[in-house]
């Protein structure tokens, strides 16, 4: 081999020899599971704690959406969102509109449980009314009792601040009241209003769930067997609140893994925990 040759050939292989591998590229982490709620206005803050707590406990990313019961409803039906939590079910307009109509094919909204909250009666802190029997606290959701000094209060006029119609609070008063019309009152879009409302005013009366607020506290019950009833407790015979608005996972069609996983976590001793820390019980039926 000619001598220009065989040094161009030393040159090739000494720079074949040199050249270095590319490393490998790295490999792109898993994004991040992601999932979109549409929460009530009343359960927006339990929601956001269950949220921090399943932070903690899995990698997933929960975005949530406040507003009425029928808008929550209406992001699960346009598939804006995985799943509302409301406290109530459909209409039987909302459920006909996901079931699908005429031709337009269409998925029913599927029902779970979380739990039961009360919605509870709640006054004014001074108020020195504390126990009503079944039979008044008709009275005072009906409008037949329209003082305070017929149940040994001030001589007032009672004061309403109700929830909207349509709303999981309301339906239950209706339910509890049957053929008796709910006397009217000044309605409020979500329970922390009720809440402000009645701490502003001594004569009021509240209908809502949650905790009491500043300046107020709820009314017992006396039931027709004698035991005294409570919102957040069984008497010793068993007896419950019987004012009690469930609290719903809705959903629609396929559930995605993301959603599944958040409702295991939830479900979980942890999960339940929490609900019972915020007022929130077993249900006692499905509904």
């Amino acid at each position: 081999m000619p001598t220009p040759v065989r040094f161009a050939f030393a040159l090739l292989v000494l720079a074949f020899g040199c050249t270095k591998a590319e490393p490998p590229a790295p490999e792109l982490p898993e994004p991040v599971p992601s999932l979109r709620l549409a929460v009530d206005q009343d359960a927006a803050l339990l929601v956001e704690r269950l949220n921090r707590l399943i932070h903690d406990g899995l990698d997933l990313r929960v975005d949530v959406s406040v507003s009425d019961e029928g808008l929550a409803l209406v992001e699960v039906f346009e598939g804006r969102a995985a799943a509302a939590i409301v406290h109530r079910t459909a209409s039987p307009a909302e459920d006909a509109l996901a079931a699908g109509q005429d031709l337009v094919p269409g998925e029913p909204f599927r029902y779970r449980s979380l739990g039961e909250g009360p919605v509870t009666l709640l006054v004014h802190e001074g108020n020195p009314v504390e126990v009503v029997t079944l039979g008044q606290a008709t009275g005072l959701l009906s409008g037949s009792i329209a003082s305070w000094t017929e149940l040994g209060g001030a001589p007032e006029p009672i004061q309403r601040f109700l929830r909207e119609p349509g709303t999981g609070s309301h339906r239950v008063v209706s339910d509890f009241l049957g053929e008796l019309r709910q006397s009217p009152g000044q309605t409020l879009p979500h329970d922390r209003a009720v809440g402000t409302a009645v701490a502003a005013s001594p004569q009021s009366l509240g209908l809502g769930g949650g905790a009491p607020q500043p300046g107020t506290r709820q009314l017992a019950l006396r039931a027709e067997s004698g035991a005294t009833l409570l919102p957040l407790a069984q008497s010793g015979n068993g007896e419950r609140w019987p004012l009690r608005r469930p609290l719903l996972l809705v959903t629609r069609g396929d559930e995605a893994r993301a959603l599944q996983a958040w409702l295991a976590f939830v479900r979980g001793p942890e999960g339940k925990a929490l609900l019972e820390q915020n007022g929130y019980r077993p249900p006692a039926a499905r509904p």
